[in-house]
């Protein structure tokens, strides 16, 4: 656990020190202290602060592999309905039921909800029993790389979709929230 709160640490040790507060802001008490005990031990090692180092971070975790059903899509399961709709209203059918028939989404009702009734009875009849697990993820991945905008694009702030947010959310993933 410790690798991943000095690896956190270090993401964080590269922003400045509002954006960094406003991350640290964001966890519990218990990881915003383990956090800080990292960010600590960094400075008191000279080490300086690295904008470059990172984006050289985030690009690694951007280029992983991911081998977890729980990891994959998480960004997606958290997304605003108004949001999803708004991303996915515009797709066709086929590509509408095959999202949702990759898992149970917590958003799945709001879009049947929020499509036409013509639209929303073709998806219900395209539905797939079963998705296989690589297109499943590369569907998501493929969402979720549109959620940012989309989440502009639906009439939200800038706030939650700016650079800090995404790393916000990266750390929260890795410390398991």
């Amino acid at each position: 656990m410790s690798d991943v709160y000095r690896q956190s640490a270090l993401l964080l040790h590269g922003l400045n020190e509002a954006d960094r507060h406003w991350i640290l802001a964001q966890l519990d008490t218990e990881q915003n202290g383990q956090l800080r005990s990292h960010l600590d031990e960094l400075n008191q090692m000279g080490m300086v602060e690295n904008r470059s180092l990172v984006e050289g971070l985030l690009s690694r975790i951007k280029g992983k592999s991911v081998d977890s059903a729980e990891r994959v899509g998480n960004a997606l399961r958290h997304a605003r309905p108004d949001v999803v709709l708004h991303m996915l209203s515009n797709e066709p059918t086929w590509l509408i039921a095959s999202v949702l028939s990759i898992e149970a989404w917590p958003w799945r009702e709001a879009i049947y909800v929020g499509l036409d009734v013509s639209k929303r009875d073709r998806v219900k009849q395209a539905l797939r029993g079963h998705m296989p697990v690589k297109l499943g993820y590369a569907l998501i991945a493929q969402l979720e790389e549109r959620l940012p905008e989309a989440t502009l694009e639906a009439g939200h702030s800038s706030a939650e979709v700016s650079g800090l947010a995404r790393i916000r959310q990266q750390i929260k993933n890795r410390l398991g929230v």
